[in-house]
């Protein structure tokens, strides 16, 4: 047989084996129903420039769905996000951060923010779009954040900065930060954990995660 006609057919078959992709990650249903309850919880997707914050009520987390943040209050929501070490904490980067946090694996850190008001009166008119999630998806966002996060010997998450928000903190993550993983791949598999038919591996922009969480929310 011509070589031509094996390159043919290895061709075919990697189509093949793409669309057989594409339609199991079609199979990621969001089933969560529109009626309030006590198994339906609203949580929040949030837009920071570059980043996307992800807001949970904390009153649907059970007690050790995560680890205690020290300097962390109580409060009736907590929001969380992922980056590169040095860029997130900082308040004025520069290009040389900027291009550390993207061209090789670096240090990474969650950042967490207690909220006492639901994003739509604590942050107003900033970009954000709403989830109704089910115990169980919420569970499941929670136990992917927990991998994120660095603990100590007391299973505690380590502090690596202080926050830009009032009582908020950054704190050490055992995940490496690179182009291929960046913060909104991060954002886009916590959502995909919740049930979201989301590809976080090809979620390269926040306006991107924004999307998928708006097209979540609707299906």
């Amino acid at each position: 047989m011509p070589d031509y006609l094996n390159g043919r057919r290895v061709t075919l078959a990697l189509m093949l084996i793409w669309v057989f992709v594409l339609v199991a990650s079609c199979g990621l249903p969001h089933v969560t129903t529109d009626e309030a309850g006590p198994d339906v919880h609203d949580i929040y997707v949030v837009k920071y420039g570059w980043h996307a914050g992800i807001v949970l009520p904390t009153a649907a987390l059970p007690e050790d769905a995560l680890p205690p943040f020290p300097g962390i209050p109580e409060t009736p929501y907590l929001e969380v996000g992922w980056g590169e070490a040095r860029y997130y904490p900082s308040k004025d980067p520069g290009t040389c951060t900027l291009a550390r946090a993207g061209l090789w694996p670096t240090a990474s850190v969650l950042y967490v923010v207690p909220l006492r008001n639901p994003p739509p009166v604590a942050y107003g008119g900033r970009e954000q779009v709403r989830l109704r999630v089910s115990s169980a998806e919420i569970r499941a966002m929670a136990a992917s954040i927990r991998q994120t996060v660095e603990v100590d010997d007391r299973g505690f998450a380590i502090p690596a900065a202080d926050g830009h928000a009032p009582d908020s903190r950054f704190f050490r993550s055992s995940y490496s930060y690179h182009a291929f993983n960046n913060c909104n791949h991060w954002a886009a598999a916590i959502l995909q954990s919740a049930g979201c038919d989301t590809w976080p591996r090809y979620t390269l922009t926040v306006d991107r995660v924004m999307n998928q969480a708006r097209e979540c929310a609707e299906g």
